[in-house]
C-alpha cells in the first residue's frame, strides 16, 4: 500500500467494550505498510490486561493505559487517536488532558464523551438479547457505581459482526470481556476537547450504534470532518479493514 504522503506519523488504536487491542489485527499492518508508528493499546481490565474490572476505581482508572501512553509521548510530538465504539470515551478524555499531543481524533463510529449513558438510557433490554448487564462490586472505590456488561454470542453474531467472516465471530466470542460502565462518567467539553480537530466516520448499517444516534452525536459534539462508510457495520475494522484504512489514511494525510 502506498505511503499516505504523511511520513511517519504515531497512530493510536482504542478498542471499543469488552473488546481488546486484538480486535484491530487486520487494520493495524495495513496503516504500518503505509509508514506509519501503530499502537493497539488495552484498557483497564480489557484484552490480556490483567486488572479486574471491580478494582477499577473510576472511568479515568480504565482509560489509564492510553492516558498514560499519552504522557508518555515527548514535549513537541503528537499522535492520531482512533476511537472506536466505547473507545470513543477513552479518547475524549485523552483530548481534555492532552490537547497540544493530538494531530487529530478520528471517532469510527463511537461514542463521544460521556454518550453511552444516553445510548444505553435510549435502548430497550431485549435489545441486548443475550448479553449480560450487572451490577458488580467496586472494590476499589465503593462510591463509584459499576456496572458489568458482556456481550452475548448471539449478540455479537447478529448486532456486532453481521456483516464480518464468521471466523472473526468465532474469535470474538472466545475473546470478549465484561466492560465497565460507570455512572456519571466525566464528560469532556472542556477547552482541551473542544480545541482538538476530529473526524468522524459512520457506519450506515451498525446495529449497535444507530445510524441516528451517530448523525446525534456529529451534530451535538462537532466533526471536522465526516466520511460515510454506508454498507459498513458496527466493526469495520473487521468487516472492512481495506476501505477503513484508506479512510484513515486520508485523515492523517489531511491533518498531519
Amino acid at each position: 500500500m502506498a505511503s499516505s504522503g504523511a511520513g511517519k506519523v504515531r497512530v493510536i488504536l482504542v478498542h471499543g467494550g469488552c473488546h481488546g487491542a486484538w480486535c484491530w489485527y487486520k487494520l493495524k499492518p495495513l496503516l504500518e505498510a503505509a509508514g506509519h508508528g501503530v499502537t493497539a493499546v488495552d484498557m483497564a481490565g480489557a484484552g490480556v490486561d490483567s486488572t479486574d474490572i471491580r478494582d477499577l476505581a473510576s472511568f479515568e482508572h480504565y482509560s489509564r493505559p492510553l492516558t498514560d501512553l499519552m504522557a508518555a509521548i515527548p514535549p513537541g510530538e503528537k499522535a492520531v487517536l482512533v476511537g472506536h465504539s466505547y473507545g470513543g470515551e477513552s479518547v475524549s478524555l485523552a483530548m481534555d488532558a492532552f490537547p497540544d499531543k493530538i494531530h487529530v481524533a478520528i471517532f469510527v463510529t463511537a461514542l463521544i464523551s460521556g454518550s453511552v449513558l444516553k445510548l444505553l438510557a435510549e435502548s430497550k433490554p431485549e435489545e441486548f438479547m443475550d448479553s449480560t448487564i450487572t451490577p458488580v462490586e467496586n472494590r476499589s472505590n465503593p462510591e463509584a457505581q459499576i456496572t458489568s456488561l458482556l456481550l452475548g454470542p448471539n449478540y455479537l453474531a447478529h448486532n456486532l459482526y453481521h456483516l464480518s467472516p464468521p471466523q472473526d465471530i468465532a474469535l470474538a466470542k472466545m475473546l470478549v470481556r465484561p466492560c465497565p460502565i460507570f455512572s456519571g462518567e466525566k464528560m469532556a467539553r472542556e477547552k482541551g476537547f473542544a480545541s482538538v480537530k476530529r473526524a468522524y466516520i459512520v457506519c450506515g448499517r451498525d446495529k449497535t450504534i444507530p445510524l441516528t444516534f451517530q448523525r446525534w452525536l456529529i451534530q451535538t459534539f462537532g466533526a471536522d470532518r465526516v466520511i460515510e462508510m454506508n454498507d459498513s457495520d458496527h466493526m469495520p475494522m473487521i468487516s472492512d479493514p481495506l476501505l477503513l484504512s484508506r479512510h484513515l489514511l486520508q485523515i492523517i494525510s489531511a491533518y498531519c
